[in-house]
Order: structure tokens, then C-alpha cells, then sequence
């Protein structure tokens, strides 16, 4: 539990950190480790560390490639309700980019144009990552 906390810690701001950690395996890692895990707690530190590090490009290819897709949408069917809502923010986040639009959130318009509207299961999935480091 401690491991999969670290490295979704460790990917949640610097790209060089989600770089190295792609370098050495760590997406691969992370996935059979979700693929395996029974532990619900597990589970999200390891969707939270899959949804930071395809936060790259590069990165988030690499995790499609590997099968985060359909792990994303697996996950979305276990029991417990954190895991299935932590899920189903990456299952959006991996999905594919529809061309010539600008990905999967809406710009807004006015005013408050530099802020996007969150929902709650974004505004939660920050909640939970907070917690995780201040843990």
C-alpha cells in the first residue's frame, strides 16, 4: 500500500518524475498491480497513479497501449463505490480525443474563462489526493 501511495505521490506534479518512472517500467507495473490487486485501497492509489501519469502524452499512449482503457472500464464494475468513481475519471481521461476538438473538457466562455467547472467526482478524486499527501 505504502509503494503504490509513493509513486502516485511521485506522479502527481513533476514530469520528470512520471518520465522516469515510464523509463523504468512503472506503467507496466502499475497495471499488473491493479490487474491483480483485491485491495480497494490499492486499487485507487494505483488508478490515481495511472491518471497522473498519462496527464503526458507520450506517457498516457503508453498506458492505452497497455491496456489502461479496458482496465479503467473494469475497475468501473468492482464494489466498492471509491474505486468504481476513481475509475471512471480515468476511463474519461483515457478516452479517445475526438479530432479538431480541444479533448474531453468544455472551454468556457467569459468571465471566468482560466477556470473550468469541476464536477464532483473530479473535486473528490482531488480531496482523495490530497489526503494521500498529506499522508
Amino acid at each position: 500500500r505504502q509503494a503504490i501511495g509513493g509513486l502516485a505521490n511521485l506522479s502527481s506534479k513533476h514530469v520528470e518524475n512520471k518520465q522516469q518512472l515510464q523509463a523504468c517500467g512503472g506503467v507496466e507495473s502499475v497495471i499488473n498491480l491493479l490487474k491483480a490487486t483485491p485491495d480497494s485501497e490499492v486499487a485507487c492509489q494505483a488508478l490515481a497513479c495511472l491518471h497522473n501519469l498519462a496527464a503526458v502524452g507520450d506517457i498516457k499512449k503508453h498506458v492505452v497501449k497497455f491496456g489502461g482503457r479496458e482496465l479503467a472500464e473494469e475497475m468501473q464494475k468492482r464494489d466498492d463505490a471509491q474505486v468504481r468513481s476513481m475509475a471512471e475519471v480515468l476511463s474519461r481521461h483515457l478516452a479517445p480525443e475526438e479530432t479538431g476538438g480541444e479533448g474531453i473538457f468544455a472551454v468556457r466562455r467569459g468571465p471566468n474563462r482560466g477556470r473550468l467547472p469541476q464536477s464532483r467526482k473530479v473535486r473528490k478524486m482531488r480531496e482523495m489526493a490530497n489526503k494521500m499527501d498529506e499522508e
